[in-house]
């Protein structure tokens, strides 16, 4: 299998590292940002580094895209320029499930399969077996030709961007609990205070 990466940062190596070390026979990687840190990044990874991204168009079966939310949908209008073969192209940002849909319209029904997918956790030290949730048309073929390698990957039914959806509905819960921690702990530490007494069974709950 020939996996190619765009964008090469931590999270592409990473993954891109882990399915190495699990038996995929190439990864490709592209990265407009030029550096040191890159060079060493697709080094670690065991990866080829290409000159362009038609050049990734045309050497992959499998796209993964991990840029930016605001470079998704610029990089996947320019990628669907360069598409001559068959390929599934899996968005791995964190954009809103609105993006996600504006990329599968710029896919529509040619040769790219796209698979919207929500990484629900970071991805250093699970690497390529960090929890995904995907959706779309190619979501069926991106978990069928990455869970044999140990990817962690659960398809969602319903429209495309869902899986984007339940991750930011996740996000907002998270984080109301720990407000409610940080609150729970403030009551706690005001009211043995005000009673000047002191019980170890009372600590603030960690947030």
């Amino acid at each position: 299998m020939r996996i190619g990466f765009i964008g090469f940062g931590e999270a592409a190596s990473a993954i891109a590292t882990g399915l190495r070390e699990s038996g995929v026979d190439q990864v490709y990687a592209y990265d407009a940002y030029r550096s040191d840190a890159l060079q060493h990044r697709v080094q670690q990874a065991s990866a080829i580094l290409v000159d362009s991204l038609q050049g990734l168009a045309d050497l992959s079966e499998l796209v993964l895209s991990l840029v930016t939310a605001k470079s998704a949908l610029p990089v996947a209008r320019e990628f669907a320029t360069y598409v001559t073969h068959d390929v599934v192209y899996a968005d791995l940002n964190s954009c809103s499930p609105k993006t996600k849909q504006q990329i599968a319209e710029v896919f529509g029904q040619g040769k790219v399969k796209f698979a919207s997918v929500a990484v629900m956790s970071a991805v250093p030290p699970l690497r390529h077996k960090v929890p995904m949730l995907s959706d779309g048309p190619g979501a069926d073929d991106f978990a069928a030709q990455l869970m044999p390698f140990g990817m962690n990957i659960e398809v969602v039914n319903g429209e495309i961007g869902s899986a984007a959806g339940i991750k930011m509905c996740r996000s907002v819960i998270i984080k109301g609990m720990k407000r409610c921690s940080s609150r729970l702990s403030w009551l706690q530490i005001n009211w043995v205070s005000q009673n000047r007494c002191w019980n170890p069974r009372m600590l603030p709950l960690e947030t």
